[in-house]
């Protein structure tokens, strides 16, 4: 509520007790906020879903503590950070496997995680233009925002504007 630009917040696994679809809601509107105000924002979360705000705003980007993955289910911490989000997609069904979870349930859990996968792919490729409009709506606006601070006179502003308004025809390349 008293967040703002200069703040420091940090969330860690935000939305944990509650259904997958309800904590994802959660977490991505709380992100979406933050986002906005432009606040510094640790979130630590395991929803990868939520690494897809990267391509909506472009002052957000994701990070990862690295891990290795070794044969059968051995996983090695390497205490270290990455760019980018987990790139170990078993990461979860490896853990169980170390655990001694049954090999039915570790195979029925792949499988589940690649259909899951599969489904969450074909959501974001058919959303991929409504997240280009939501993405240079916010380009814009950030920018028309910046003009309060600016220093220009009025010329300088109708100049930025119309040079502003050629490039987003044009397909907003810088």
């Amino acid at each position: 509520r008293h967040v703002s630009a200069k703040s420091l917040v940090i969330v860690d696994e935000l939305g944990r007790a509650t259904s997958h679809a309800d904590g994802r809601a959660i977490a991505w509107s709380i992100c979406e906020v933050l986002a906005a105000k432009r606040c510094f924002t640790l979130f630590a979360t395991h929803m990868h879903e939520l690494s897809n705000l990267e391509k909506l705003y472009p002052n957000v980007s994701n990070f990862q503590l690295l891990a290795q993955a070794g044969l059968g289910s051995e996983i090695s911490y390497l205490y270290t950070l990455g760019s980018g989000c987990c790139s170990l997609s078993t990461y979860g069904i490896k853990l169980a496997q170390k655990a001694g979870f049954p090999t039915e349930v570790l195979e029925m859990a792949d499988k589940r995680r690649q259909e899951e996968n599969e489904r969450a792919k074909q959501t974001i490729e058919a959303n991929a233009s409504k997240v280009n409009v939501v993405r240079t709506s916010y380009e814009l606006i950030t920018k028309l925002k910046a003009l309060d601070r600016s220093t220009l006179d009025e010329f300088g502003i109708r100049t930025y504007l119309r040079d502003l308004k050629a490039r987003y025809l044009r397909g907003h390349e810088e």
